[in-house]
């Protein structure tokens, strides 16, 4: 008489790949939220540095910056993940983080590479910034991996990106 071998899985080995299937996943999700958060965080930075130039060719044309958006030559797609929090006659612009999207997207600032006039803002001539708060962890490993932790103003921290 010919014995049947059982070609089925025992319990044990069902368990061990759920285990493992388990580990991979607690690794590689958390490590697929920062990409994401990166890619996001591209949008505000190539949205600004299209701003930013054209905020330096409105000042080599007129010899001021301009704090309205329409008075740039470009025209700048809407942004997805980010708000225009605006730009300024000293030539800074920032976007923020849509509210959802706050505790794991920082805000960015930029600043001309031409100095305005104005002593406060001309030390931050050609300097950008990831700005986020100290509540926002997600967002704070955004900055790091943007630049280097440059300063502090109360809770928000300001990563220098150039």
């Amino acid at each position: 008489m010919k014995s049947e071998k059982n070609a089925a899985f025992t319990l044990t080995e069902l368990l061990i790949v759920v285990l493992i299937i388990g580990i991979l996943t607690a690794v590689a999700v958390p490590q697929y939220q920062k990409a994401v958060a990166r890619a996001r965080a591209a949008e505000a930075v190539t949205w600004l540095r299209a701003a930013m130039e054209a905020q330096e060719r409105h000042f080599m044309a007129n010899g001021t910056f301009t704090d309205d958006i329409t008075q740039l030559d470009i025209t700048l797609p809407e942004m997805q993940y980010y708000n225009l929090a605006g730009c300024n006659i000293n030539g800074n612009c920032r976007v923020n983080a849509k509210k959802q999207y706050q505790d794991t997207l920082p805000s960015f600032e930029w600043y001309p590479n031409i100095p305005s006039g104005n002593i406060h803002y001309a030390s931050y001539a050609g300097k950008h910034w990831c700005r986020t708060q100290d509540k926002y962890p997600a967002a704070i490993e955004v900055c790091k991996g943007r630049g280097a932790y440059d300063m502090s103003i109360g809770d928000h921290r300001y990563y220098q990106m150039n």
